[in-house]
């Protein structure tokens, strides 16, 4: 093989390194734009978790409150019907 077609094999190698390298790099832009998507939606699906989480908690509140108020109403009822 002559120097000539050294240069040549390695030039065409080089060319195609750099392609590869492009390729991968623009692959991974991809990927990470993806992942910045998909991190937003985790953190949307978790703010929206913990405000339904909140509205949870202020519903139980409320439910326990009705309750006492039902139990105080049928305790008066008892007490009344007593007299």
């Amino acid at each position: 093989m002559t120097e000539l077609e050294s240069a040549k094999k390695l030039e065409d190698y080089n060319s195609k390194t750099d392609e590869s390298k492009l390729m991968m790099l623009n692959e991974t832009k991809k990927r990470e734009s993806r992942l910045a998507e998909l991190e937003d939606k985790i953190n949307d699906m978790t703010e929206l978790c913990s405000q339904l989480e909140r509205e949870k908690v202020i519903e139980m509140e409320k439910n326990i409150a009705s309750q006492r108020i039902i139990e105080q109403v049928s305790l008066g009822n008892c007490i009344s019907t007593v007299e």
